[in-house]
């Protein structure tokens, strides 16, 4: 079950990812400050490290104990940033 949802993890960080692009594209910009950070020094690579990063937590998460609680908990947050993500480019993609 961990590794579905390891899985489940990563496939909303992807998500994130692509509608970050949109958004951008449209002239929305990325407020995290980290992310404008590896997007100013990485240029169109900018996910790479996010997406290292959360699978690399993910697949950690894996071998601990009660470690589908941390996955979870995990996909949750991104569940709620994707779906701030959304409601950001539906506005953009409606004026």
């Amino acid at each position: 079950m961990s590794i579905i949802l390891s899985i489940l993890l990563v496939l909303l960080a992807i998500c994130d990812v692509v509608l970050t692009n949109k958004i951008i594209a449209l002239g929305g910009y990325e407020r995290n400050p980290i992310m404008r950070f590896f997007m100013d020094r990485l240029g169109v690579f900018w996910w790479a490290p996010k997406i290292v990063l959360i699978s690399t937590v993910a697949a950690v998460c894996i071998a601990l104990p009660y470690g589908e609680i941390y996955i979870i908990t995990m996909s949750a947050v991104q569940a709620y940033i994707d779906y701030g993500n959304l409601d950001v480019y539906r506005k953009l993609k409606g004026r």
